[in-house]
């Protein structure tokens, strides 16, 4: 969009964390944008067109920027295990971010919902999209359900997937954490349980 570039300087200026996402931004433009301040991609993956060069792309230039921290939809929907994979071991751990983005359906049963004035529909496998359409409305992703799948799509232990969720998005806000939740994974049932809060 003309002025991007003066409006990502401006909020960087002013402690602004700025995210590239749901774009069509050229390779240069994305370089352009990173040079100015820019240090997300947002649900990198998503919102992007269906089709897309092989490279270069959206995509591979923000895997490849080393400023550029990556947040993921780890619901299987979004984007499939083995692009989950290749797209952390590009970030590497200490550059992933793990987000829902949840809707009214999140942690609900199958059925429709609202986001707003605009119906979505969560079908049996958690898929939330615009009804009779493949397009996908939010997620019903909660937080731990994202760590599990992201243990299971990566084989990545729990103690190196729970800072994704936690941690890493703190330190990249500029937050220190208050302390720390405890939580056990028990691979058999795919359940993650809540153990304690420490200060």
């Amino acid at each position: 969009m003309p002025g991007a570039l003066t409006l990502i300087e401006h909020l960087v200026e002013n402690g602004v964390r700025v995210a590239i996402g749901h774009t069509v931004a050229t390779p240069e433009q994305i370089a352009d944008a990173i040079r100015a301040g820019a240090s997300l991609a947002t649900h990198l993956g998503n919102g992007c067109p269906q089709m897309l060069p092989r490279h270069p792309n959206a995509i591979w230039e923000l895997l490849a920027a080393d400023a550029v921290f990556a947040s993921l939809i780890v619901d299987g929907h979004h984007l499939p295990p083995a692009t989950v994979k290749a797209m952390i071991r590009a970030k590497e751990t200490s550059r992933t971010i793990l987000v829902t983005d949840a809707v009214a359906a999140a942690a609900s049963g199958p059925g429709r919902y609202t986001v707003g004035d605009v119906e979505c529909e969560r079908g049996e496998d958690g898929r939330v999209s615009l009804p009779g359409t493949p397009y996908l409305a939010g997620s019903s992703l909660t937080l731990d359900r994202a760590i599990v799948d992201t243990v299971r799509f990566t084989g990545l232990s729990i103690d190196a997937v729970v800072p994704m969720a936690s941690t890493i998005p703190a330190t990249y806000m500029g937050m220190t954490t208050a302390g720390a939740v405890n939580a056990e994974w028990e691979p058999a049932s795919g359940d993650l349980r809540i153990c304690g809060v420490t200060a």
